[in-house]
């Protein structure tokens, strides 16, 4: 007897086209943003967004794009799933996902907290 595994969850993608999130409250500081810069290899001429004593320390442009992850909570790694499901989308593990594709357009620096 042979067990086979079960079948993909069935995915369709025209009902989640156009589907957008709800606004959600995300807290973060500055030891957030100094802990992005060091996990995404800032180099040594991006001072800026590693030291909050640089005159002009800043977040990296694209710690937005985490602050879905993170919520409104202060621990450093509480990563959840989404607050709503998607439709056409199955369930999934955030932890387990394979991030492919992304894109951010920045209006304005984002402030230090």
């Amino acid at each position: 007897m042979s067990s086979a595994a079960p079948p993909p969850p069935k995915v369709d993608v025209s009902k989640a086209v156009g589907f957008k999130y709800r606004p959600e409250r995300v807290i973060y500081n500055s030891r957030d943003l100094m802990l992005y810069a060091l996990s995404i290899g800032v180099r040594q001429d991006e001072l800026r967004f590693l030291y909050e004593n640089e005159s002009q320390f800043a977040a990296f442009p694209t710690y937005p794009l985490v602050l879905p992850l993170k919520k409104d909570n202060q621990g450093v790694s509480v990563y959840g799933g989404g607050a709503e499901d998607v439709p056409g989308i199955p369930p999934y593990d955030p932890n387990r996902l394979v991030h492919g594709d992304q894109s951010l357009e920045v209006l304005r620096p984002l402030p230090l907290e």
